[in-house]
């Protein structure tokens, strides 16, 4: 039978005014108040307090910046409930189960679980002691790594503090696991079983609360590196992405890009020092969680416009700013810039073929790329190979086989003519049909477009027998 005493703690707790102290895992009651495990003061068996984060347990509570949390306790639920069951090991990062009932778990600054009315417990750091006697003060400030059961905590802690009793104890609480209640001096009616007391619901803690994440997984889950392939005054939506829990930090975009336009949606652009502002009030996207609690993503859209200043591999890298005042740098946007010439030729066929008494539609393109507008140029459109001109385009002069347009064409504009040829029914012998489309500025050489060309056969039989 187990001893009375212990079953009277949770009791006891309720009407003092102590503090408790995590020794080994195990809150004892510290009468004296003086924040040291003494002999004389009893541990309460069984009752580990711990929030496991990331494979390990902690029983100390710091702060958020490394998962460690502030634990409010129900004394009315704290049992000598022994095993738990499960060890100090939890499924789930910021979720586990424990025979103590947590009433809440929020986040401080303070290594200290404030107790409803005036009782605390004091929480030190877990220390292991996994089967080892006499080890339960000797490990202070190590960190147990889960495993460690709190009937096999509560077995070291008892050995090292000598008392004799209470291992004895803990040894006829092995004994009678099977019990199903026993009846403290007030009368209540307590859980004493073991791994009974976890079934039943009594005493259970259930730890559900937002870990401080891992900055380092959360980057990882955001995005790789994004590039883009772009051409000089071509937009795209960028997306910054930061964890919900942190603050975007402004970013400088790199010469040759911009916002595009007037800056939307709050977003601030110093022309200067071409620092980019987002908002915190900005609407955006959220993204799904990371697998971590509180490793919620939040996506801001960008509109970035190419510049004609930009040339090669630009890019810039965001950073952010986290509660822990740590400093995390984000994925690089990265963009490749495809400079195109700055006098572009084309052409193509738009209707008929290259074949005998066919009427070929031609279409011929200039456009101009560069930063400066061209003035008495001339496009040139030539099909080669007897051919005559069945239209000809406003604006343009027919030269026989070849039109002539004299065209002004602006930065960023490009002129097209379309014309249509006849090529002839009958050749003299072999035929090559070419096609070819200039366009020359005032000042420059001239830009051609790639050629164009058929070859046809004569299909006239040759005359081997010429009569004489």
């Amino acid at each position: 039978m187990m001893d009375r005493r212990l079953l009277g703690i949770s009791l006891f707790i309720l009407l003092t005014a102590g503090c408790g102290t995590v020794i080994n895992g195990q809150i004892y009651l510290d009468e004296n108040n003086n924040l040291n495990k003494e002999e004389t003061e009893p541990v309460l068996a069984g009752v580990i307090i711990s929030v496991n984060r990331e494979g390990k347990a902690h029983g100390d509570v710091v702060t958020d910046r490394d998962g460690k949390f502030k634990l409010e306790i129900d004394p009315s639920k704290i049992e000598p409930s022994g095993d738990s069951g499960n060890s100090t090991e939890a499924k789930t990062p910021g979720k586990a189960k424990y025979c103590v009932k947590i009433q809440q778990a929020s986040l401080i600054s303070q290594a200290v679980a404030i107790l409803p009315r005036p009782q605390q417990v004091q929480l030190a750091a877990l220390e292991t002691n996994q089967g080892t006697a006499g080890g339960s003060q000797q490990q202070s400030g190590q960190t147990a790594s889960g495993g460690t059961t709190s009937g096999e905590t509560t077995s070291g802690s008892q050995q090292g503090s000598g008392n004799e009793d209470q291992k004895k104890t803990t040894d006829e609480k092995a004994d009678t696991s099977d019990s199903k209640t026993t009846t403290t001096d007030s009368g209540v009616k307590q859980q004493v079983g073991a791994l009974e007391a976890c079934r039943e619901g009594i005493g259970v803690v259930e730890i559900n609360v937002a870990v401080a994440p891992k900055y380092d997984k959360i980057i990882a889950k955001i995005a790789v590196p994004e590039t883009k392939t772009m051409t000089v005054g071509e937009r795209t939506n960028a997306s910054v992405c930061y964890p919900v829990r942190c603050k975007l930090e402004p970013f400088a975009l790199p010469e040759g890009l911009e916002p595009c336009g007037s800056p939307q949606g709050g977003l601030q652009f110093d022309v200067v020092t071409r620092q980019m502002t987002i908002p915190v009030d900005m609407p955006s996207s959220t993204g799904g969680s990371t697998g971590i609690p509180g490793g919620e993503i939040k996506c801001d859209p960008v509109c970035l416009q190419l510049n004609d200043r930009a040339s090669g591999e630009i890019a810039f890298t965001p950073a952010a700013i986290c509660p822990d005042d740590q400093t995390i740098t984000l994925h690089k946007h990265l963009f490749k810039v495809e400079k195109q010439p700055e006098l572009v030729v084309e052409h193509s066929i738009l209707s008929g073929s290259l074949g005998l008494g066919q009427t070929v539609t031609v279409r011929a393109l200039a456009r101009n790329n560069s930063q400066r507008d061209l003035t008495g140029a001339k496009l040139i459109v030539e099909l080669t190979g007897s051919s005559t001109i069945q239209s000809t385009p406003e604006g343009c002069n027919n030269l026989g086989q070849k039109i002539e347009c004299m065209s002004n064409l602006a930065k960023g504009a490009e002129i097209s003519k379309n014309v249509a040829f006849q090529l002839p029914a009958e050749i003299n012998g072999d035929t090559t049909f070419k096609i070819n489309t200039s366009f020359t500025p005032v000042s420059g050489a001239a830009v051609t477009a790639t050629e164009i060309s058929q070859t046809v056969v004569d299909p006239t039989p040759p005359n081997n027998n010429p009569q004489q």
